[in-house]
């Protein structure tokens, strides 16, 4: 999933700082690294799409299962310091917006840990969700438009208005600056519009329509 909707991993970025947060208060901030630390740290942000590319080139079917099988692996890790971060009391409450990371990036291999596990249930690369079928829900069919839109122009949809959002509390708090922060909106909505289309053109080369 990450190999296509590559954009995603922004978010992943993003929760990686509360796993450092989250690493510093059990290892210490000046303890030297430690396999297991750096493990937990990058390793699933490497091996997650790795897995998936030897899964996605693979030619034989016990590789494409190794892949999604290391896939799946580093996604579950990912995601169990993902809640270690949102149980965290003090991260919570010095860092909400690194909390918010960890969020974000929960629900990103959370879909990873889907997409794996789908695809080594029906011992092939599942992408799309049958919507065609009677009785599909509505989140399949959110999730069906939200493939077909694609990781990417999603992820940059959503970290552009973000930011118009911080340039528009910023013309509230701090009106003397208006130039700079009116055309950092501005940039950030032409982002989004730019990112709309991407979006748009992707799903009509997929044949959503």
């Amino acid at each position: 999933m990450l190999m296509e909707h590559g954009g995603l991993m922004v978010f992943l970025l993003v929760g990686t700082a509360a796993h450092g947060y989250l690493l510093d208060a059990a290892f210490g901030r000046q303890a030297s690294p430690s396999a297991l630390r750096l493990l937990l740290l990058i390793g699933p942000l490497v091996f997650a799409p790795i897995g998936e590319l030897i899964a996605i080139e693979a030619r034989q079917a016990r590789w494409r299962r190794l892949g999604l099988g290391i896939a799946a692996a580093a996604a579950a890790t990912h995601l169990l310091v993902d809640i270690a971060c949102l149980a965290h009391v003090e991260l919570a409450r010095r860092q909400p917006l690194l909390l918010a990371g960890s969020l974000l990036s929960t629900i990103v291999m959370g879909l990873v840990l889907r997409f794996a596990l789908r695809s080594l249930a029906a011992d092939a690369i599942v992408t799309l969700v049958d919507v065609a079928r009677p009785g599909a829900s509505w989140a399949q069919r959110v999730e069906r438009e939200l493939w077909l839109l694609g990781g990417t122009p999603v992820s940059m949809l959503l970290v552009s208005i973000a930011f118009v959002i911080m340039a528009l509390v910023g013309l509230v708090r701090a009106p003397d600056s208006w130039p700079k922060l009116l055309g950092a909106a501005l940039f950030f909505a032409a982002c989004a519009a730019v990112a709309l289309r991407m979006g748009w053109e992707r799903r009509r080369s997929l044949g959503g329509g």
